[in-house]
């Protein structure tokens, strides 16, 4: 039987451990040794050994990031303490829409080359404008923005934006139409770039002027954070110190947890890329149609767990991504197929969060 303490194991490698041949938890403790969760099987055993094993599959490689903590895993154990969804809802479901449009790299804006991420996968490493992409990204907020929030009204569907605040600032109808909407912003940085060369002081500046930003321009403090991938070991601390209630750079489990820091309890809304509407720009071969079947069958096997135990999906789409003519249906699909199944409580993180933290409370770090 697989172990149930991380979400790698349990639902995403191809073997068993019994296929390894690694030892189970009942002879390990027969032998008078404690046993510890098979975080992954590719850090605990190295290749070689699962090659003697005689495995017909080799162990993904997986490295645990900086900020990994045992919270996945004492969530596992502590799943019959977890209280439902409201309503008794069988899922959570978080449409996350990003804004990005008009603070990617450029070199208009410092930096030392124009922004990488292209629908073309046109990279340059030279310090010059690529006035064709950024064109790209200002299609986002000029027409791809009315039709994703013309979609999210005419369906009364509640959403995070998961937004950089010099995005909001360049775009401020968006920002007035997303607050009457009653949606949440949710920071993506101060602008949509990387933190991981920042050092602590860069950092904390970073975080402290988006939060600014965004309170400036919608009139509410973001309550979560959401970084451009690559964070930092001190990311989550800083984070605490300022004040915030949430973090989405995790993508370990389908259910929120509590991290601790310093002591200092924060909650983790995990995230998902591999339901990304991304996907359509760095898989070119991935059509709108491939999208729409994917996100489908992710929302149905969750919605199917979630018969058992809590479950939540996180859906991230773009606005200059979904927003073309050619995807927007899609997305248009997905929300008519989620309206279709009854016990679904579709909703924006922060109201998820709040839920969590009122329902589910963090215990004191240590505590078993």
């Amino acid at each position: 039987m697989l172990p149930t303490d991380d979400y790698g194991i349990r639902k995403g490698f191809a073997f068993t451990v019994k296929k390894l041949g690694l030892p189970a938890r009942k002879d390990i403790e027969a032998r008078g040794e404690r046993w510890k969760p098979y975080r992954t099987v590719a850090s605990w055993y190295p290749w070689r050994a699962a090659e003697r094993a005689g495995a017909q599959e080799r162990p993904c490689r997986f490295l645990a990031g900086p900020v990994w903590s045992e919270a996945t895993s004492k969530r596992q154990r502590d799943m019959t303490r977890i209280a439902p969804w409201p309503n008794g809802a069988r899922l959570a479901m978080s449409l996350v829409v990003n804004v990005e449009e008009g603070s990617e790299m450029s070199p208009a804006e410092g930096d030392r080359a124009p922004e990488p991420v292209d629908e073309l996968g046109v990279v340059l490493k030279k310090p010059i404008r690529n006035f064709g992409n950024e064109s790209n990204y200002q299609y986002g907020i000029k027409a791809g923005a009315p039709r994703v929030m013309a979609l999210l009204e005419r369906y009364g569907v509640s959403a995070t934006f998961t937004a950089a605040a010099q995005s909001l600032e360049r775009a401020p109808q968006l920002a007035r139409r997303i607050v009457a909407g009653g949606h949440e912003v949710c920071s993506h940085g101060w602008r949509w770039i990387h933190q991981f060369h920042m050092t602590e002081e860069e950092e904390r500046a970073f975080i402290r002027k988006a939060a600014a930003s965004i309170e400036a321009t919608t009139g509410r403090r973001p309550a979560g954070w959401l970084s451009r991938y690559l964070l930092t070991s001190s990311t989550r601390r800083l984070l605490i110190e300022e004040g915030f209630r949430y973090h989405m750079d995790d993508y370990s489990d389908d259910l929120p947890f509590w991290d601790h820091v310093d002591s200092k309890p924060i909650l983790i809304l995990p995230y998902a890329l591999d339901s990304n509407d991304m996907k359509m720009w760095t898989s070119p071969a991935l059509t709108p149609a491939d999208w729409l079947r994917y996100a489908v069958d992710t929302f149905d096997w969750l919605y199917a767990e979630g018969a058992r135990e809590p479950r939540m999906m996180s859906l991230g789409v773009h606005l200059r991504i979904i927003g073309r003519p050619g995807r927007i249906a899609y997305l248009e699909r997905f929300i008519q197929h989620v309206r279709r199944h009854p016990h679904v409580w579709v909703a924006t993180r922060e109201a998820i969060a709040d839920h969590w933290a009122a329902e589910n409370p963090p215990a004191r770090e240590g505590a078993s």
